[in-house]
C-alpha cells in the first residue's frame, strides 16, 4: 500500500511536471509567434517603405511559392514563375506609383536572358499596304495631320531605302549592336532600281509585282490627301512598269518581270487573303489613275487584271476580296473631286490644307470610289464635284460641295 502510493505520487509529480513543461512550451512558442508577426510586420513595413505601393506585388504578379509554370511533358509544377499580369489588373498596375520603382529590378533580371531575334528588314510591298492605309485615313478623318505626317515620312524613308544601286552588306552585325550610328560596309553592284528588302544597309531582291502596286498604290492615296504632284508621278511610274515589264497582251500581271531569267514558270496569283495580291493591288491603282487622269490605258490595264480571273471569280468570290473593291470602283463609275486652289503649290509645299474647314468636310463625307484631283484652273479656291461626264459648276461654299457630294454617293 505504501509503495501503491509512493508510486501514485511519483506520477501525480510526473503529470504535474509535463503540464508544467508544456504550459512553458506553449507560452514560448507563442512567445515565439509574436515575435515572428512582429519581425513580419517589421519586414512588410521595411518593404512598404522602401517601394511604395498600394498594391499586392506577390499577388498582381501572380507569383506562387510552388510555381505558376507547368512542365509541358509531365504537367507538373517546375517551382518557377513566369510574371504576369491580369487583363483587368493592368491599368491600376500602371497607374501605381510604387510600379515605377520595380520595373528596373524587373528589366535587370531580364537583360540576364538571351534576347529573341529581330525582324528588323524593311520591306517594299507591306510598307507600301501602311503608307496607304494612313494617307487614305487621314482623309476620311477630316485630314488628320499625325496620320497624314507618319505617311509622308515612311514614303521618304522607303524611297531612301529600297531605291538605289544594290548592295550586300559586308557584316553580319545586327541593328542595334555596338554603335547604332554606325553605317555598315557595303558592295555596290549594277545601276539604282527599285529593291523588294533593305536591312543594314543591304539592298537585295529586285522589286517584284506586289512592291511596286502596293507603293504605287499608297503614292496614289498620297497625292490625294496633299495634292503633291510628285506622288502622282511616281504612282504613274510604278503603274507604267506593271504595264511595260509584268503584263502580256492578254493576261493579268505575273508576279516577277518578264526579263527574269533564272526560274522555271513566271508565276501569277490573284487570291487575296489577310495580305492583298499584287493583282488586286494593281488593279486598284490602275482604277484610280484612270479615274484621276482620264487615261483609258489605265482603266483597260485595271479590267484586264479583273477579267483574267472572271470564272475564279465566280466560283470563289470570298478568295479576291480586294480584287472586288477594285471591280465595284470601275463598275460604279468613280466620283471625281476637282480640288481649284489658288497659289497651290506655296500651301502645299507648307503642308497644310488646301482649302481649310472646306476641304475637311469633304474629307469627312467619305466616298469610298470618289478620288481627289487638283489644279489651278481658277483663281478663286473652288471645288467641281463630277460624277462620269456630269459635272457640277465650281462651287465655293461648304453646303453647296456637301450637297453634291452627298449626291455623287448615290
Amino acid at each position: 500500500s505504501v509503495e501503491q502510493q509512493n508510486l501514485s505520487s511519483s506520477v501525480e509529480q510526473q503529470n504535474l511536471s509535463s503540464s508544467v513543461e508544456q504550459q512553458n512550451l506553449s507560452s514560448s512558442v507563442e512567445q515565439q509567434n509574436s515575435s515572428s508577426s512582429v519581425e513580419q510586420q517589421n519586414s512588410s513595413s521595411s518593404l512598404e517603405q522602401q517601394n511604395p505601393t498600394s498594391l499586392d506585388i506577390i499577388t498582381t504578379l501572380n507569383i506562387r511559392p510552388e510555381g505558376n509554370f507547368f512542365d509541358e511533358a509531365s504537367g507538373e509544377r517546375t517551382g518557377m514563375n513566369i510574371l504576369h499580369v491580369k487583363p483587368s489588373q493592368l491599368r491600376a498596375v500602371m497607374n501605381d506609383k510604387g510600379w515605377k520603382g520595380l520595373r528596373p529590378q524587373l528589366l535587370a533580371r531580364r537583360s540576364m536572358r538571351v534576347r529573341p531575334l529581330v525582324d528588323d528588314k524593311v520591306l517594299m510591298d507591306w510598307n507600301g499596304l501602311m503608307i496607304g492605309a494612313l494617307a487614305r485615313a487621314s482623309r476620311a478623318l477630316g485630314g488628320d495631320e499625325i496620320l497624314l505626317s507618319m505617311a509622308e515620312n515612311a514614303y521618304a524613308s522607303i524611297v531612301r531605302t529600297c531605291f538605289g544601286e544594290a548592295t550586300h552588306n559586308e557584316s553580319n552585325k545586327s541593328v542595334g549592336d555596338g554603335d547604332s550610328d554606325a553605317v555598315p560596309e557595303a558592295r555596290v553592284d549594277g545601276a539604282s532600281t527599285w529593291w523588294h528588302r533593305y536591312r543594314n544597309g543591304s539592298r537585295a531582291v529586285a522589286a517584284m509585282l506586289d512592291d511596286h502596286a502596293m507603293l504605287g498604290w499608297s503614292a496614289a492615296e498620297l497625292y490625294q490627301s496633299t495634292g503633291i504632284v510628285t506622288y502622282l508621278d511616281e504612282a504613274r511610274m510604278h503603274a507604267d512598269t506593271i504595264i511595260l515589264e509584268f503584263m502580256d497582251a492578254s493576261r493579268g500581271p505575273s508576279i516577277v518581270r518578264r526579263s527574269t531569267s533564272d526560274i522555271p514558270v513566271r508565276q501569277r496569283d490573284a487570291y487575296d487573303s489577310a495580305y492583298p495580291c499584287g493583282n488586286s493591288m494593281a488593279a486598284l491603282l490602275f482604277t484610280q489613275l484612270g479615274a484621276i487622269l482620264h487615261a483609258s490605258v489605265y482603266e483597260e490595264a485595271a479590267l484586264m487584271c479583273v477579267r483574267s480571273y472572271g470564272q475564279q471569280i465566280n466560283r470563289a468570290s470570298v478568295a479576291f476580296c480586294m480584287l472586288l473593291c477594285a471591280w465595284h470602283m470601275q463598275i460604279s463609275v468613280p466620283s471625281t473631286i476637282s480640288v481649284n486652289a489658288s497659289d497651290m503649290h506655296g500651301r502645299t509645299k507648307e503642308r497644310v490644307s488646301l482649302l481649310g474647314s472646306l476641304q475637311r468636310n469633304v474629307f469627312l463625307a467619305y466616298l469610298p470610289t470618289a478620288v481627289f484631283v487638283y489644279s489651278q484652273a481658277h483663281s478663286e479656291d473652288t471645288m467641281i464635284v463630277c460624277r462620269g461626264v456630269t459635272c457640277s459648276a465650281p462651287l465655293e461654299r461648304d453646303a453647296d460641295i456637301c450637297r453634291a457630294v452627298e449626291g455623287t454617293s448615290a
